[in-house]
C-alpha cells in the first residue's frame, strides 16, 4: 500500500467514528429530551395532586381539578404514542394507570368529566381495556389523533 492509500485509510476510518460519534450523540440528545419532557408531566401532576388533595370534594373547582388531571392523562398518552416519553418511564406511568383500583378512580372520574366535546379518548381507551395490561396492548397506543 502506498502514503495514498494509508491517507484514503485513516480518512475513511476518522469520517466512520465521526459518524458514529455524532449518531450516539443524537440518541443522547432525544433520551435528554424524553426525560425533560417526563419531567414536565411529573410537575404538572404534582401540581393537579396538590389540588385535588387541598380542594373540598364535590366542589366546582375539585371537579375541574379532576378534569385537568385526565387531560395531563390524555396528554401524556400522545405523546407516549408519538414515543415522545422514555419508554421505560412511561411503562411505568402506565402500568400504575392500568391497576384495577387506580382504573375505578379514572372510571369515575371519566363519569364526572367526560363530554361530547371531550371524551378523553385516550384514557376511556386504556380503561376499556379491563384488566392490567401493557402499553403495547393497550388500545390507547394505537389510536389515531
Amino acid at each position: 500500500m502506498q502514503i495514498s492509500d494509508w491517507l484514503g485509510l485513516g480518512t475513511l476510518v476518522v469520517a466512520v467514528v465521526g459518524v458514529v460519534w455524532g449518531l450516539i450523540e443524537l440518541r443522547q440528545g432525544n433520551r435528554q429530551q424524553q426525560l425533560e419532557l417526563g419531567n414536565l408531566y411529573i410537575q404538572r401532576y404534582w401540581s393537579v395532586d396538590d389540588d385535588l388533595l387541598r380542594l373540598p370534594k364535590g366542589t366546582e373547582e375539585h371537579r375541574h381539578a379532576r378534569h385537568r388531571y385526565l387531560q395531563l392523562c390524555e396528554d401524556e398518552f400522545e405523546a407516549a404514542r408519538l414515543e415522545w416519553l422514555d419508554k421505560k418511564q412511561w411503562d411505568s406511568w402506565h402500568s400504575w394507570l392500568a391497576q384495577d383500583r387506580k382504573r375505578a378512580l379514572l372510571v369515575d372520574d371519566l363519569h364526572e368529566c367526560a363530554s361530547n366535546d371531550n371524551p378523553f379518548e385516550h384514557v376511556s381507551a386504556c380503561v376499556g381495556a379491563g384488566a392490567e395490561h401493557g402499553w403495547r396492548q393497550c388500545p390507547a397506543n394505537s389510536q389515531a389523533s
